[in-house]
């Protein structure tokens, strides 16, 4: 497991040139406790899409 320094993701979706869904990851506050923004980028970008995207097809393309 790689674990990179992560502290804002944002992800939209847009249909038709409307915002569908949003899921934001925010650690830029939290002051000193920089290790705790050193995470596994791909387990929370999954876990964000997940949350977008609850349909069961989708897990096929996870690589967990």
């Amino acid at each position: 497991m790689e674990l990179i320094y992560m502290t804002y993701l944002d992800i939209r979706v847009f249909e038709n040139g409307q915002q569908v869904g949003r899921a934001l990851y925010d650690a830029r506050r939290g002051g000193g406790r920089v290790f705790k923004k050193f995470i596994n980028a791909e387990k929370k970008i999954n876990e964000l899409v997940d949350q977008l995207f609850p349909n069961p097809k989708y897990s096929d393309y996870k690589t967990d």
